[in-house]
C-alpha cells in the first residue's frame, strides 16, 4: 500500500470512531429528554430535530399540522422551548421562524446533569 492509502484509511477510521461517538451521545441526550417532564413528546421531537439539523426551522403552522393540534398548542410548544433556551424566535413577514439556539447541544447536557 501507498503512504497516502495508508494515511486516507486511517482517517476513515477515525472518522468513523467519530460518528459513533456521536450517535452515542445523542442517543444518551435524547434518552434523557424522555424522562424530562418539562417537555411534551412534541417539544422533544422538536428538539430532537433541532439537534440533528442546526439549520432546521420550526414554524407554528407547520408544528400545528405535524401534530395534528391547534394553533394556540403548537404556538405554546414552540414558545415554551424557546423561553427554555432550545429555540430561537425569528421575526420572518408577518410571523415568527424558530430555530435551534446557539449552543443547543451544550445546553442539553448541561440540563440532563
Amino acid at each position: 500500500m501507498t503512504l497516502e492509502l495508508i494515511l486516507a484509511v486511517h482517517e476513515l477510521e477515525r472518522l468513523k470512531r467519530d460518528v459513533h461517538e456521536a450517535e452515542r451521545r445523542d442517543r444518551e441526550i435524547l434518552a434523557a429528554l424522555s424522562q424530562d417532564a418539562r417537555f411534551n413528546v412534541r417539544q422533544r421531537r422538536v428538539i430532537g430535530r433541532a439537534l440533528g439539523d442546526p439549520h432546521a426551522e420550526f414554524r407554528i403552522g407547520d408544528h400545528r399540522a405535524d401534530h395534528n393540534v391547534t394553533y394556540a398548542t403548537a404556538r405554546k410548544d414552540l414558545v415554551g422551548l424557546a423561553a427554555a433556551g432550545y429555540l430561537e424566535r425569528r421575526s420572518q413577514g408577518r410571523g415568527f421562524v424558530f430555530v435551534p439556539a446557539r449552543g443547543l447541544a451544550a445546553k442539553v447536557g448541561r440540563d440532563r446533569a
